[in-house]
């Protein structure tokens, strides 16, 4: 039986559990979960959802909103007025709020934009108070790679809300794979990626959670950063955010992309997303993760080995990974994926993927700054120079020149 006091822990515990795929739900709860009681009573609500979703003909909407002591499905929130706007339908819903499409229907101009609202039953206490303080994150942030606020306000009931640009794309991982983007046009994504990181951080901001879901990329192939709804601030609010997230008994990380210091409920500082970057660089160059959820500590596999090996290390015993598949979304085969991979690309994930904070990269612009200079053939910093690593980058770059001055 839960504590006295703990509904809203419960609530936000389990909303931060059902944005997450099926697989990594148990995960989450385990890790994040204070007590065994809220534990336990969230992964009841979890088994619960599990026999619901396969039987939708018994599910009772009315129902599951009883057992968490909230509201309505927020569907039944389209088609409200909150503000100048109207909400067409829903884009996502998770421990943090609900995003919805939404339009500008008070005929000023045409415009569609995505606005996150508070469920009424639990914009009170600890989680208005840190949906406030995304609010007043997002503010500080205006780069071409992270979604822009637009607008905020109260709903009629005094319930607080906020407008984002509208980002029409997909995850990054998805939208590469789609496109059969060969590794080089991936790195160059992963920069902007990194450059909108960076920017994040020269305001103060950790964003915590960074995960191809989070960075969509849109038909025009640019990149946006998503979702500070757990993003750190480094700076005097710091300490008051920790606070509300300790209330609420969540810890902020999403299994498979948190750092160790995250899993170990150590201190967070821009190591710990670019431990998260490097993660992501892992899945687009690989195909796959480098460990399964919350498997720390856990030996790393080098990217190049990684994309030759079917299946892999997870709760259910394989990650269903299949090297030809990745490989053909690369636009190669895995035998040459492989050899892309060996050598520098592999050293910047594994620097980046360093289990002490210390000996990663310094920041998310040091980071992209080595994948550049693989790109553009330059010895990348975080391998050491030796003469003849460094010849083999010269002869890189000039090919070319070289194989015509042979002929002379």
């Amino acid at each position: 039986m839960p504590e006295p006091g703990s509904g809203e822990r419960i609530a936000a515990l389990f909303g931060a559990a059902f944005d997450r795929p099926a697989a990594e739900r148990r995960d989450l709860v385990l890790a994040a979960a204070e007590s065994e009681a809220i534990r336990d009573e969230v992964l009841s609500l979890l088994d619960a959802l599990e026999r619901a979703e396969a039987r939708p003909d018994r599910l009772d909407p009315r129902r599951a909103a009883a057992l968490l002591g909230a509201d309505p499905p927020p569907e039944t929130l389209t088609g409200r007025r909150i503000g100048p706007y109207r909400l067409l339908s829903v884009l996502g819903r998770g421990g943090m709020g609900v995003v919805y499409l939404a339009e500008r229907a008070d005929g000023a101009w045409q415009q569609r934009v995505a606005l996150k609202l508070l469920p009424p039953a639990l914009a009170t206490g600890a989680l208005a108070e840190r949906f406030l303080l995304e609010r007043r994150i997002l503010a500080r942030l205006g780069h071409p790679g992270i979604a822009r606020l637009l607008d905020g306000g109260l709903t009629d009931e005094g319930d607080p809300y906020f407008v984002l640009e509208y980002v029409e794309g997909e995850p990054l991982t998805v939208g590469c794979d789609r496109r059969r983007l060969a590794l080089e046009e991936r790195l160059r994504l992963f920069r902007r990626v990194c450059e909108a990181v960076q920017y994040a951080h020269g305001r103060l901001v950790v964003h915590r959670d960074l995960k191809p879901s989070n960075i969509l990329v849109t038909p025009a192939g640019e990149v946006k950063l998503l979702d500070f709804g757990i993003a750190r601030l480094l700076d005097a609010e710091g300490g008051a955010e920790a606070t509300v997230l300790t209330r609420l008994g969540l810890q902020p990380y999403t299994p498979g992309y948190a750092a160790p210091e995250q899993l170990r409920g150590e201190a967070v500082t821009v190591a710990t997303d670019v431990y998260a970057l490097g993660v992501l660089l892992h899945e687009l160059l690989v195909g796959r993760r480098p460990r399964p959820a919350a498997a720390l500590p856990a030996p790393l596999t080098r990217p190049s080995a990684a994309a030759r090996r079917s299946g892999g290390a997870s709760p259910e015993g394989t990650d269903g990974f299949d090297p030809e598949a990745a490989a053909q979304a690369r636009g190669t085969t895995p035998e040459r994926l492989a050899r892309r991979l060996a050598g520098d690309l592999d050293t910047i994930v594994l620097q980046a993927l360093r289990e002490e904070p210390e000996r990663r990269y310094e920041s998310a612009q040091a980071l992209a700054d080595d994948v550049r200079r693989h790109l553009e053939g330059h010895p990348i910093a975080a391998r050491p120079a030796g003469a003849l690593y460094v010849a083999g980058r010269f002869l890189r770059r000039h090919r070319f020149g070289v194989a015509a001055a042979s002929r002379q």
